[in-house]
Protein backbone atom coordinates (compact mmCIF):
# COMPACT_ATOMS: atom_id res chain seq x y z
CA UNK A 1 0.00 0.00 0.00
CA UNK A 2 1.51 3.60 -0.75
CA UNK A 3 1.69 6.04 2.00
CA UNK A 4 3.85 8.70 0.15
CA UNK A 5 4.65 8.99 -3.64
CA UNK A 6 6.51 12.37 -4.78
CA UNK A 7 9.00 12.48 -7.33
CA UNK A 8 12.03 12.12 -5.07
CA UNK A 9 10.40 9.82 -2.40
CA UNK A 10 8.41 6.47 -1.73
CA UNK A 11 7.00 5.29 1.10
CA UNK A 12 4.98 1.75 0.80
CA UNK A 13 3.85 -0.84 3.65
CA UNK A 14 1.73 -3.80 3.74
CA UNK A 15 -2.30 -3.19 3.53
CA UNK A 16 -2.82 -5.32 6.62
CA UNK A 17 -0.10 -2.86 8.41
CA UNK A 18 -3.03 -1.97 11.01
CA UNK A 19 -3.22 -5.47 11.89
CA UNK A 20 0.07 -6.31 13.09
CA UNK A 21 2.54 -6.71 10.02
CA UNK A 22 5.01 -3.91 10.67
CA UNK A 23 6.66 -4.17 7.36
CA UNK A 24 7.23 -1.10 5.29
CA UNK A 25 9.86 0.49 2.89
CA UNK A 26 10.88 3.74 2.65
CA UNK A 27 12.79 4.80 -0.54
CA UNK A 28 13.89 8.10 -1.97
CA UNK A 29 15.85 9.65 -5.54
CA UNK A 30 19.77 11.06 -4.89
CA UNK A 31 20.55 13.55 -7.13
CA UNK A 32 24.32 13.24 -7.29
CA UNK A 33 23.85 8.75 -8.30
CA UNK A 34 20.99 10.06 -10.26
CA UNK A 35 19.14 6.88 -8.92
CA UNK A 36 16.88 5.06 -6.36
CA UNK A 37 18.07 4.23 -3.01
CA UNK A 38 15.73 2.53 -0.11
CA UNK A 39 16.57 3.89 2.89
CA UNK A 40 15.06 2.42 5.30
CA UNK A 41 13.28 -1.17 5.50
CA UNK A 42 10.99 -2.71 8.81
CA UNK A 43 11.11 -6.72 9.32
CA UNK A 44 10.28 -9.08 6.58
CA UNK A 45 7.30 -9.25 4.65
CA UNK A 46 6.21 -12.31 5.96
CA UNK A 47 2.22 -11.60 5.29
CA UNK A 48 0.81 -13.70 2.20
CA UNK A 49 -2.13 -12.65 0.22
CA UNK A 50 -4.28 -15.80 -0.22
CA UNK A 51 -6.80 -13.86 -2.56
CA UNK A 52 -4.53 -13.55 -5.27
CA UNK A 53 -6.35 -13.87 -8.24
CA UNK A 54 -5.41 -16.31 -11.30
CA UNK A 55 -5.20 -13.26 -13.83
CA UNK A 56 -3.08 -10.83 -11.15
CA UNK A 57 -2.37 -7.87 -13.46
CA UNK A 58 0.96 -7.42 -11.12
CA UNK A 59 2.12 -10.75 -11.31
CA UNK A 60 3.10 -11.42 -15.05
CA UNK A 61 5.74 -13.53 -16.14
CA UNK A 62 8.57 -11.34 -15.72
CA UNK A 63 7.80 -10.18 -11.73
CA UNK A 64 7.37 -14.19 -10.93
CA UNK A 65 10.91 -15.33 -12.88
CA UNK A 66 12.47 -12.67 -10.10
CA UNK A 67 11.18 -14.92 -7.76
CA UNK A 68 11.59 -18.35 -9.30
CA UNK A 69 15.41 -17.54 -9.86
CA UNK A 70 16.40 -18.19 -6.46
CA UNK A 71 15.55 -21.81 -6.14
CA UNK A 72 15.83 -22.22 -10.18
CA UNK A 73 19.17 -21.75 -10.19
CA UNK A 74 20.08 -24.07 -7.64
CA UNK A 75 18.99 -26.79 -10.58
CA UNK A 76 18.65 -25.65 -14.31
CA UNK A 77 16.32 -28.51 -15.09
CA UNK A 78 13.73 -28.28 -12.77
CA UNK A 79 10.52 -29.76 -13.83
CA UNK A 80 8.02 -26.94 -15.21
CA UNK A 81 5.16 -28.72 -12.81
CA UNK A 82 7.64 -28.62 -10.10
CA UNK A 83 8.02 -24.33 -10.90
CA UNK A 84 3.55 -24.13 -10.60
CA UNK A 85 3.81 -26.16 -7.64
CA UNK A 86 6.49 -23.74 -6.09
CA UNK A 87 4.90 -20.72 -7.17
CA UNK A 88 1.06 -22.14 -6.06
CA UNK A 89 2.77 -22.47 -2.73
CA UNK A 90 4.88 -19.85 -1.94
CA UNK A 91 2.46 -16.75 -3.94
CA UNK A 92 -0.64 -18.60 -3.89
CA UNK A 93 -0.93 -18.19 -7.11
CA UNK A 94 -1.59 -20.44 -10.09
CA UNK A 95 -0.10 -20.54 -13.28
CA UNK A 96 -0.68 -22.29 -16.46
CA UNK A 97 1.56 -24.78 -17.86
CA UNK A 98 2.83 -22.41 -20.52
CA UNK A 99 2.86 -19.03 -18.38
CA UNK A 100 5.41 -21.34 -16.04
CA UNK A 101 7.58 -22.45 -19.18
CA UNK A 102 8.13 -18.80 -20.20
CA UNK A 103 8.80 -18.10 -16.36
CA UNK A 104 11.47 -21.02 -16.14
CA UNK A 105 13.35 -19.42 -19.26
CA UNK A 106 13.28 -15.93 -17.98
CA UNK A 107 15.02 -17.34 -14.67
CA UNK A 108 17.67 -19.10 -16.52
CA UNK A 109 17.87 -15.87 -18.74
CA UNK A 110 18.74 -14.05 -15.07
CA UNK A 111 20.56 -16.01 -14.00
CA UNK A 112 22.75 -17.24 -17.01
CA UNK A 113 22.20 -14.74 -20.08
CA UNK A 114 20.03 -15.57 -23.08
CA UNK A 115 20.31 -17.63 -25.60
CA UNK A 116 22.14 -15.03 -28.03
CA UNK A 117 24.26 -13.70 -25.20
CA UNK A 118 25.59 -16.98 -24.48
CA UNK A 119 26.53 -17.65 -28.44
CA UNK A 120 28.12 -14.03 -28.58
CA UNK A 121 30.15 -15.19 -25.68
CA UNK A 122 31.01 -18.78 -26.54
CA UNK A 123 34.22 -17.88 -29.22
CA UNK A 124 35.41 -15.71 -26.20
CA UNK A 125 35.00 -19.03 -23.56
CA UNK A 126 36.40 -21.24 -26.34
CA UNK A 127 39.55 -18.88 -26.84
CA UNK A 128 39.87 -18.89 -22.94
CA UNK A 129 40.12 -22.51 -22.63
CA UNK A 130 42.86 -22.45 -25.04
CA UNK A 131 44.57 -20.41 -23.11
CA UNK A 132 43.97 -22.05 -19.96
CA UNK A 133 45.31 -25.71 -21.70
CA UNK A 134 47.86 -25.40 -24.07
CA UNK A 135 47.46 -27.87 -26.85
CA UNK A 136 43.66 -27.70 -27.15
CA UNK A 137 42.08 -27.81 -30.78
CA UNK A 138 39.09 -25.49 -31.82
CA UNK A 139 37.74 -24.87 -35.12
CA UNK A 140 34.46 -23.55 -35.70
CA UNK A 141 33.17 -21.80 -39.07
CA UNK A 142 30.84 -18.59 -39.16
CA UNK A 143 28.84 -16.80 -41.83
CA UNK A 144 27.54 -13.21 -42.74
CA UNK A 145 24.24 -12.42 -41.24
CA UNK A 146 22.32 -10.94 -43.88
CA UNK A 147 19.14 -8.57 -43.81
CA UNK A 148 17.33 -8.08 -46.86
CA UNK A 149 20.16 -9.16 -49.39
CA UNK A 150 22.37 -6.36 -47.16
CA UNK A 151 25.51 -8.16 -44.87
CA UNK A 152 25.68 -7.13 -41.11
CA UNK A 153 29.06 -6.51 -40.89
CA UNK A 154 28.92 -6.38 -36.45
CA UNK A 155 26.87 -9.26 -36.68
CA UNK A 156 27.91 -13.47 -37.73
CA UNK A 157 26.00 -16.99 -37.53
CA UNK A 158 28.09 -19.25 -36.25
CA UNK A 159 28.20 -22.37 -37.52
CA UNK A 160 29.87 -25.78 -37.05
CA UNK A 161 32.17 -26.10 -34.44
CA UNK A 162 34.67 -28.29 -33.29
CA UNK A 163 36.70 -28.54 -30.22
CA UNK A 164 39.30 -31.29 -28.73
CA UNK A 165 41.06 -30.98 -25.09
CA UNK A 166 44.99 -31.31 -25.01
CA UNK A 167 44.05 -34.40 -22.75
CA UNK A 168 41.96 -36.44 -25.13
CA UNK A 169 44.74 -35.59 -27.66
CA UNK A 170 47.18 -37.16 -26.00
CA UNK A 171 45.30 -39.95 -24.40
CA UNK A 172 44.09 -41.09 -27.78
CA UNK A 173 47.55 -42.78 -28.31
CA UNK A 174 46.91 -45.30 -26.04
CA UNK A 175 43.68 -46.12 -27.22
CA UNK A 176 42.55 -48.92 -29.67
CA UNK A 177 42.82 -47.50 -33.22
CA UNK A 178 38.99 -47.11 -33.43
CA UNK A 179 36.92 -43.84 -33.80
CA UNK A 180 33.23 -43.83 -33.13
CA UNK A 181 30.82 -40.48 -33.20
CA UNK A 182 27.66 -40.77 -31.91
CA UNK A 183 25.07 -38.23 -31.61
CA UNK A 184 22.49 -36.34 -29.64
CA UNK A 185 19.86 -34.02 -30.57
CA UNK A 186 20.24 -30.28 -28.45
CA UNK A 187 16.55 -29.53 -27.43
CA UNK A 188 16.92 -25.72 -26.81
CA UNK A 189 15.86 -22.72 -28.46
CA UNK A 190 18.89 -23.81 -31.26
CA UNK A 191 17.68 -27.33 -32.23
CA UNK A 192 21.94 -28.50 -33.33
CA UNK A 193 23.76 -31.89 -33.05
CA UNK A 194 26.35 -31.90 -30.54
CA UNK A 195 28.93 -34.91 -32.27
CA UNK A 196 31.02 -36.89 -29.69
CA UNK A 197 33.85 -38.71 -31.19
CA UNK A 198 34.66 -41.53 -28.91
CA UNK A 199 37.43 -44.19 -28.56
CA UNK A 200 38.38 -47.25 -26.60
CA UNK A 201 41.61 -47.79 -24.12
CA UNK A 202 43.21 -50.67 -23.33
CA UNK A 203 40.92 -51.50 -20.19
CA UNK A 204 38.05 -51.16 -22.26
CA UNK A 205 36.57 -48.15 -21.25
CA UNK A 206 35.14 -45.12 -23.42
CA UNK A 207 37.45 -42.47 -23.84
CA UNK A 208 36.47 -39.20 -25.03
CA UNK A 209 38.60 -37.75 -28.20
CA UNK A 210 36.57 -34.52 -29.60
CA UNK A 211 33.10 -32.68 -29.68
CA UNK A 212 31.41 -30.91 -32.37
CA UNK A 213 28.07 -28.91 -32.53
CA UNK A 214 26.85 -29.28 -36.22
CA UNK A 215 22.83 -28.32 -37.65
CA UNK A 216 22.66 -32.15 -38.58
CA UNK A 217 23.82 -35.73 -38.48
CA UNK A 218 24.85 -34.76 -42.12
CA UNK A 219 27.14 -36.92 -44.61
CA UNK A 220 28.91 -33.43 -44.90
CA UNK A 221 28.90 -32.55 -41.25
CA UNK A 222 30.54 -36.22 -40.32
CA UNK A 223 33.69 -35.60 -43.00
CA UNK A 224 34.07 -32.31 -41.53
CA UNK A 225 34.44 -33.36 -38.55
CA UNK A 226 36.66 -36.62 -39.46
CA UNK A 227 38.91 -34.53 -41.15
CA UNK A 228 39.84 -32.47 -38.07
CA UNK A 229 40.32 -35.61 -35.99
Amino acid sequence: MVVESKPNKCTTCCIHYNNGFQWHIQASFTKNRQQWEIKKIEAPHTCLNTFVSFYHKNLDSSQIASFVVNFDKANSSIPIKTIIVEIKNRLGYSVTYKKARVVKQKALAMEFGDWDESYNHLPRRLQVVQDSVPGTVVQYITCSYVVDDVKDQSNYILEPMFWSFKPCIEGFKYCKLIVQVDDTFLTGKYHDTLLTAISQDGNQNIFLLAFAIVEGETKEALIWVFQLL
